[in-house]
């Protein structure tokens, strides 16, 4: 029997931002590298039936990829859930439902959720060979994250046991429980680091990159003025990524330089809390502050042009994609000292960044 190749996401939308189309790039990737057919699984969500199929049409790999949407149980209308739980409910149906269509000998490809939680269900319930990006294993700095109330720094510390005990899971898995072929693509040095030498000898580090088109990188204009700057915060109002600290920094900038201007792009749990948060500081620094609620993707690239610096204040994060979309525009990007951030991506034009050698 024939190998079949298969990419599985749990999320994909070509109309959406980067989190949503980092799955494009292993479909543009494999349909130059190989001349089978390549099977796409991934979860039907809002209207991304549409956007994919156009998508690959637009690129011409409507012949070439061959998809099918899960449609998952406990999902509301935007896409979203109620909670955690019913969250991963949908996450084992959906890796169920792929494992029925995957042959033990088929190779597959797991993308888009890099987290280590995507990857260890997808394994348990796969009975194939696996190769993907992995991240995660980077114990969350407790008590170098500001502000963050004691119910999220207890839950960071759980957070912290688990990572430890995923770990020794892994470590077993891969070579005692496993006869299967699982192979974990870093994305991090310092999740790399975090593993005996056994385990992370002559493995990958690897970045999902999302290349941009031609038609989407702008070149941005220098700055007129040092006072005369647009900064953007965009983002999940959640507490890993700290809106409510871009706002305190942003305050003091903005009550120093008064021509400076701040957007905020986002929505989530946060969101009462950061309008006001905005709404209690001073009229000549509240009234160049804009909140924006989250757009799709061909929005947010018509005004990506007015900004001159990406300010990014998230306390864990494996590699935003967002990040590198506001290098390759020429902006300055300011961020806080994390994982993601610390790893530097040499040539944008590739998939891969090679260290060592896989054997």
């Amino acid at each position: 029997m024939n190998k079949k190749i298969f990419i599985v996401c749990d999320v994909l939308d070509p109309s959406l931002g980067s989190e949503f189309r980092v799955p494009l790039v292993s479909i543009k990737y494999l349909a130059k590298k190989v001349t089978c057919k390549i099977n796409l699984l991934t979860t039907e969500r809002c209207q991304n039936d549409i956007s994919i199929k156009n998508w690959l049409k637009k690129n011409g790999l409507e012949k070439r990829v061959e998809y099918k949407l899960h449609k998952c149980k406990w999902m509301r209308k935007d896409g979203s859930h109620k909670n955690f739980f019913f969250f991963t409910l949908d996450l084992i149906d959906f890796y169920k439902s792929s494992a029925k269509l995957i042959n033990k000998n088929d190779i597959v490809w797991k993308s888009g959720q890099i987290h280590f939680y995507f990857y260890l269900l997808s394994s348990i319930f796969i009975n194939a060979n696996i190769i993907g990006p992995i991240a995660g294993f980077e114990y969350p700095p407790v008590f170098k994250i500001y502000p963050l109330p004691i119910k999220t720094r207890f839950i960071c510390c759980i957070k912290s046991i688990q990572i430890y005990l995923t770990r020794l899971i892994f470590i077993t898995t891969k070579f005692v429980i496993f006869n299967k072929t699982v192979i974990y693509l870093f994305c991090l040095k310092k999740d790399i680091d975090s593993f005996p030498n056994l385990f992370r000898r002559n493995f990958l580090r690897l970045f999902e990159i999302l290349p941009r088109n031609r038609h989407e990188i702008i070149t941005n204009k220098n700055f007129i003025s040092l006072e005369n700057i647009n900064i953007l915060w965009s983002g999940s109002f959640i507490y890993r990524k700290n809106p409510i600290l871009a706002i305190t920094v942003m305050s003091k900038i903005m009550k120093k330089y008064q021509k400076v201007k701040f957007t905020i792009i986002g929505k989530g749990p946060l969101e009462e809390g950061v309008k006001k948060y905005i709404a209690s500081l001073p009229s000549n620094i509240k009234d160049r502050i804009i909140l924006k609620k989250s757009m799709e993707r061909s929005e947010f690239l018509k005004i990506f042009p007015q900004f001159d610096i990406l300010f990014v204040t998230s306390f864990r994060e494996a590699n935003s994609l967002l990040v590198f979309e506001a290098l390759e525009n020429n902006m300055f990007v300011v961020s806080s000292k994390v994982s993601g951030m610390e790893d530097t991506i040499h040539d944008k034009e590739h998939l891969f960044e090679y260290e060592n050698k896989l054997t």
